[in-house]
């Protein structure tokens, strides 16, 4: 009877114990790696599709179809240097390129950011560059493990909309 019991009761505590074990190891994200930090020099692994509203001085890119808007599809390189503060507050720059279909690099520029982090999460907001006439992206980001995060970015103040989905990853560790 007792190995009965001893039987049933590793039973009952072994999801447990795979749980904690888990937890203990650390988990996939941010929060559970050793170094939990933004810090450092995150780039996509390649070009990324986005979408924008086409500007007269920026017509380039592949006709998107869409009811309202005149969309084209463009393909970006990022370059994230970030700078985590200890109260989770992050400042960096973001080193873009923008490419056609067909890889010509059309234009790209340095944008200076501030934003913020809490657990696997982060916001970060580019300025404006007047003198280029790029319009302000904000970029939210979430950890896809300690060496990678997946993001969007998009742009709502101006009527140069964007939309990108990319994936950062972590360079030199």
């Amino acid at each position: 009877m007792w190995k009965s019991v001893l039987l049933f009761v590793a039973v009952l505590l072994l999801p447990i114990a795979v749980l904690l074990g888990g937890y203990s190891r650390g988990d996939s994200s941010l929060a559970g790696a050793k170094q939990a930090s933004l810090t450092g020099l995150w780039r996509t692994a390649g070009p990324s599709a986005y979408l924008v509203v086409p500007s007269d001085e920026r017509p380039q890119g592949k006709k998107v179809d869409h009811d309202d808007l005149d969309l084209v599809e463009r393909h970006v390189q990022l370059e994230f240097q970030l700078t985590e503060r200890p109260n989770g507050v992050l400042v960096g720059k973001n080193t873009w390129t923008a490419y056609d279909d067909d890889g010509k690099r059309l234009f790209g520029g340095d944008e200076p950011m501030l934003g913020g982090r809490d657990r696997d999460r982060a916001v970060l907001v580019e300025t404006v560059d007047k003198e280029n006439g790029t319009v302000q992206v904000v970029f939210e980001l979430a950890a896809d493990g300690p060496d990678k995060l997946v993001g969007i970015g998009y742009q709502t103040g101006s009527s140069e909309l964007i939309a990108i989905k990319f994936e950062l990853v972590r360079q030199g560790r």
